[in-house]
């Protein structure tokens, strides 16, 4: 006996949980990100303008518990901004390979924060250092998200106030 699709199910349509527009979950983060669907709860949409405010709360509070969670995921871009040991900084993921990100990240960051023996593992960790005035830092991340992500001027980005515990 042969599969027989189900006759009441028509797999070119869209279930009736998901957005209009998605045929199944693989679709629902393009449409995230083409502004059909709002922010999840506590997470707020914005372009890169947004960032400049983000940041500056971000300095303004000074709060060792507080980070900053930004996101881009149709490039893989997620950075987290934080404030510890009296001063700011950004973490990211740096995968082996992403060459426009390392020149990048050696452009404003400086030579020395890719130093790991002459080798990046498959995935790696990088705590960057940020500049003690939030208008600096605010341009350093919006200059890596365009130069080494290669994210669009308009892009929608996530934002996210996220309390350490």
């Amino acid at each position: 006996m042969s599969y027989q699709p189900n006759p009441f199910v028509d797999p070119t349509q869209r279930g009736f949980e998901l957005p209009f527009g998605c045929k199944n979950l693989n679709d629902l983060p393009a449409k995230v990100g083409q502004r059909l669907l709002p922010a999840p709860a506590g997470v707020q949409a914005g372009g890169m303008s947004a960032i400049r405010s983000h940041i500056g709360y971000l300095y303004e509070v000074k709060s060792p518990g507080l980070v900053l969670v930004v996101t881009y995921s149709e490039r893989g871009a997620l950075f987290l901004l934080s404030y510890a040991q009296e001063r700011f900084r950004l973490t990211l993921l740096l995968h082996r390979g992403s060459t426009f990100l390392e020149e990048a990240i050696v452009e404003l960051f400086g030579d020395d924060t890719l130093e790991t023996g002459g080798k990046i593992e498959e995935l790696q960790t990088l705590y960057l250092p940020l500049p003690n005035f939030w208008g600096d830092a605010a341009q350093r991340v919006i200059d890596l998200l365009i130069r080494g992500y290669g994210v669009p001027e308009h892009a929608r980005l996530l934002f996210h106030f996220q309390e350490k515990k």
